[in-house]
């Protein structure tokens, strides 16, 4: 017998008792299982260099091939893919973790490289399919970012020290643009833009501010129109007790809606003298805003003694 009669003898006999061959086989790997694990594992790192430069070989010959098969196997089967992609990672969740940590930080220049090159490749891409995912995922990314609000925060002031400099020379490179994007910004949200004037004024005059965004917009809510005169034009915060006095502060309790005129003939005037001089009622929401901040300094000298 030749090789090419030994070669269709071989082929002959294993199409004949292919079902029993492959029986036996199935019972033989069960049985020993651990041993051929280990000595696949043994054969592998011994021959790590011979088994991956025959797999290179064999990909570039039939590349073609290998992915349109893969293609057409994870159509046919892509169900039962996923579960069993699922399952396993739900059984393997820690080694997985694990693996993955180890990889990134053995590879962590590789990874950044890869990226930024993959960014500028594809960055129409990749904006295209995160403005399509935020669509689509609008309450989701809320809910995560009020659970996660004190982690997402800490994570972008550690990102703002770490890249001072990245920041500055981007700003300087995209003056105009970011001129007009804060415009447009403080236009939609005066809100921000009001409590930053507060505070600073609180700051300068070495005064209590603590006003937050969510409370401006609380007060705004709460009075819709001028609590002196009823107008609904030119509407802003105006202190009760002015910050130029001793009590003045610039705090949740000391701020109402007031009109531009009203707002600019009260100036530092005692609330109670410009009511009498506009020939008004003092407003209730301003006397029960006032009793509050009466208590409050009530409870905090309690406290201190």
């Amino acid at each position: 017998m030749n090789k090419e009669q030994k070669k269709e003898y071989h082929k002959n006999y294993y199409l004949k008792n292919k079902d029993r061959l492959f029986k036996l086989n199935k019972e033989y790997h069960l049985k020993n299982r651990d041993e051929i694990t280990e000595y696949k594992k043994e054969y592998r790192l011994k021959n790590k260099e011979i088994i991956s430069k025959k797999d290179k070989e064999y990909y570039n010959k039939n590349k073609n091939k290998l992915l349109k098969g893969m293609k057409e196997y994870h159509l046919e089967n892509r169900d039962k893919r996923l579960k069993g992609m699922k399952e396993y990672r739900l059984n393997n969740k820690d080694k997985i973790s694990k693996r993955s940590k180890e990889y990134v930080l053995n590879n962590i220049t590789k990874i950044k490289k890869y990226r930024k090159e993959y960014h500028l490749k594809n960055r129409d891409k990749i904006l295209e399919k995160v403005k399509k995912y935020t669509f689509k995922n609008k309450d989701k990314i809320k809910e995560y970012r009020i659970k996660n609000k004190e982690r997402i925060s800490k994570r972008n002031i550690r990102w703002k020290i770490k890249n001072k400099n990245k920041i500055k020379d981007y700003n300087l490179k995209n003056k105009k643009r970011m001129d007009e994007w804060r415009k447009q910004y403080y236009l939609n949200n005066p809100q921000v833009r009001s409590k930053a004037n507060h505070l600073r004024r609180a700051r300068e005059k070495l005064k209590i501010g603590n006003i937050t965004t969510r409370q401006i917009k609380q007060i705004y809510d709460r009075d819709t129109v001028c609590v002196y005169c009823s107008s609904n034009e030119y509407l802003s915060l105006d202190h009760i007790i002015a910050l130029a006095k001793e009590d003045g502060n610039s705090t949740f309790y000391n701020y109402v809606v007031a009109c531009g005129t009203c707002n600019c003939k009260k100036g530092i005037k005692d609330v109670f003298i410009f009511c009498e001089e506009q020939g008004i009622e003092v407003p209730d929401i301003v006397n029960e805003l006032l009793a509050l901040q009466e208590l409050n300094k009530q409870t905090l000298l309690f406290d201190l003694q």
